[in-house]
């Protein structure tokens, strides 16, 4: 009795009550975060955006416009559309190939041999020195563009493979598909290091004796892939495939982010806020069908 009276005691800190605590303190450095540089300056480019924003001799002076800024983004200005569809299109083609690219190294990594540390800070090096410029020096891009398509690359070359392939009469669309995403497989590989990292630690979680009771029943290789690996991983695929959109749609060498920066440099301060704003929503409306599609069907317990 004496114990419990003591336990109910306005003020006693439980272990319930400690680790929530903990958890606030933890969780306040990336809620402080999100208020700094996403909460505010989204609210921010939302006044923007009805605004035409010029700098003045006070600082920034606004005009309401209303809707004006969209009504011009969406009917009037050819690019945004036509360039947000292009941006798409060539999600469809990226995700994929990152998808199963990082899942394959990740499992190739995740084997004992001999290097393996080295071949995995190999995998991850791109993450940490990654930028426009490192990839278009190692491309060749930057001192033999000469006479080059922009979607070529001084390494991989894919004319030879678009000759063959007509060469066997495939259809052209074809043709085109296999072309674009070959012409890709450098730029894609070197933006997969924190992909592959993802399913590495996935990988890591799964015990080994899953494997050995599936071993012992008579499965192959192929089995405990679909039957153990793939179940264990899929709640890793939904994140991978987030965190890729994201990844690509807020790369600066698109042309949606390429417009709307250069908008900023013009001082066009409402329209290009007005595009932040529209290609956000864009972005939210995408993953928020990638969620429904495939959300539901994960068991994220796993």
């Amino acid at each position: 009795m004496k114990s419990k009276s003591k336990l109910a005691r306005p003020g006693f800190m439980t272990l319930e009550r400690k680790s929530r605590w903990f958890g606030y303190v933890f969780l306040a450095p990336w809620l402080l975060g999100l208020l700094t540089f996403f909460v505010i300056p989204f609210f921010s480019s939302i006044g923007y955006s009805l605004n035409q924003t010029l700098i003045g001799k006070e600082g920034l002076e606004q005009t309401w416009v209303g809707f004006e800024n969209f009504n011009y983004m969406l009917f009037e200005e050819p690019n945004f559309v036509r360039n947000i569809t292009s941006e798409i299109q060539a999600l469809l083609t990226n995700v994929p190939i990152i998808l199963i690219f990082s899942l394959l190294i990740s499992l190739l990594l995740n084997q004992d041999f001999r290097g393996r540390v080295f071949a995995r800070s190999l995998f991850f090096i791109p993450v940490i020195v990654a930028s426009g410029l490192v990839i278009k020096v190692i491309q060749g891009d930057v001192f033999t563009n000469v006479g080059m398509k922009s979607d070529e690359s001084a390494i991989f070359q894919v004319g030879v493979v678009a000759d063959i392939l007509a060469n066997m009469n495939i259809d052209q669309g074809i043709i085109t598909f296999i072309t674009t995403a070959t012409s890709q497989i450098f730029d894609l590989s070197w933006r997969s290091g924190v992909q592959i990292l993802l399913f590495l630690s996935a990988l890591q979680r799964i015990p080994v004796t899953y494997y050995e009771v599936a071993s012992v029943e008579g499965a192959n290789a192929w089995e405990s892939f679909w039957r153990i690996t793939f179940p264990v991983l899929a709640p890793n695929c939904i994140l991978v495939t987030v965190y890729t959109i994201i990844d690509t749609f807020t790369d600066t060498s698109n042309t949606v982010m390429t417009s709307i920066i250069d908008r900023f440099n013009e001082m066009k301060y409402g329209y290009a806020s007005a595009s932040a704003v529209m290609y956000f929503l864009v972005i939210l409306v995408i993953l928020g069908i990638i969620m429904l599609l495939f959300g539901r069907k994960v068991d994220y317990s796993t």
